[in-house]
């Protein structure tokens, strides 16, 4: 979606440079037009022995002038159609090296070698010991791994009926502060396709996650997914 939201931006932009470089041109055009008559009216005047109301450095300058808009009409083209697909990647610079500790007394220092800093071992790990993991997202991938065999058998009892019956399913269901499981639903890889199981997989599936429990909270209700990919063969989860 971002990818598509910076492409509709860049044509956006074109689109708008698009315009302003017709606006310049219709311009141009214009000058062009008031050249013309001008020149006629500087031959015009030249055959009858008058004096030409603009001079000679001003017809120069506003051809110059002509030139210097279309070379900046076109740099804009060329920006506008490839500065959006240009993007830069400077590297970081590298980290100043730190500074040599002072020698002031004998040892290892004094002698120019720098000892290395104590080895400091990892805290050993315990049963029940606090992590960086979410604790309730945790919890809920233990219960997708419970669900994984309960949806497989699911499926092997969906395909006894309908033998063709296999595809990607994803299992929306509300976790209440109590802990138990409330609304299940059902949905597809497609949205607003026609789902390829049958009511019996979806009230057996239904069922598998109702028997879910979880650690009561405080807080409100929480939604939580589960994606499974049925095949005749086996369940991929991811």
């Amino acid at each position: 979606m971002e990818y598509r939201s910076d492409l509709d931006a860049a044509r956006m932009r074109i689109e708008t440079l698009d315009a302003k470089l017709a606006e310049r041109e219709a311009s141009l055009r214009a000058r062009e037009a008031e050249i013309a008559e001008q020149n006629v009216e500087l031959a015009r005047l030249r055959r009858a022995g008058g004096k030409p109301s603009i001079s000679r450095a001003a017809w120069i300058g506003i051809f110059g002038l002509t030139h210097v808009l279309v070379a900046g009409a076109g740099a804009l083209g060329f920006w506008a159609l490839y500065d959006p697909l240009v993007y830069v990647s400077c590297p970081e610079l590298p980290a100043a090296p730190a500074p040599t500790p002072p020698v002031h007394e004998k040892g290892p220092v004094a002698e120019g070698h720098v000892p290395p800093p104590p080895r400091v071992a990892p805290p050993a790990s315990t049963s029940g010991a606090a992590t960086d993991e979410d604790p309730e997202e945790s919890e809920t991938k233990r219960a997708e791994e419970r669900m994984a065999p309960e949806v497989r058998a699911c499926h092997h009892e969906e395909t006894r009926k309908h033998p063709d019956a296999h595809g990607f399913v994803t299992v929306t269901y509300d976790i209440e502060p109590t802990g138990k499981v409330g609304r299940v639903t059902l949905s597809g890889l497609t949205r607003g396709a026609d789902p390829w199981w049958s009511k019996g997989f979806e009230t057996c599936v239904v069922a598998a996650y109702r028997k879910l429990t979880f650690r009561p909270s405080a807080g409100p209700k929480t939604t939580a997914k589960g994606s499974h990919f049925l095949s005749a063969k086996d369940v991929i989860k991811f």
